[in-house]
């Protein structure tokens, strides 16, 4: 769950990326796999809720002790490239 709560945070900054950088192609994709990852995150907050509930915890300590930096590393959205 934490794995993709994180990948929901990076899909959202690279959404709010694109859209400034005005690039419909890879927001399109950007915004297909963020709706993906927001229905893995509702399943399993229907599955296990204290779980859920618990890696939120947990995500928002990460957030506090390791703020996310102003700006990103070249080539991090590479993984999230169509093959």
């Amino acid at each position: 769950i934490l794995v993709v709560m994180k990948h929901q945070e990076e899909l959202t900054q690279l959404v709010t990326w694109a859209k400034r950088k005005k690039l419909p192609g890879p927001l399109r994709r950007y915004q297909s796999l963020l709706e993906d990852a927001d229905q893995r995150l509702f399943v399993a907050q229907v599955r296990t809720p204290y779980l859920f509930e618990a890696c939120q915890f947990a995500s928002t300590a990460r957030k506090q002790l390791f703020p996310v930096p102003r700006y990103r590393r070249r080539g991090s959205a590479a993984m999230y490239r169509r093959r």
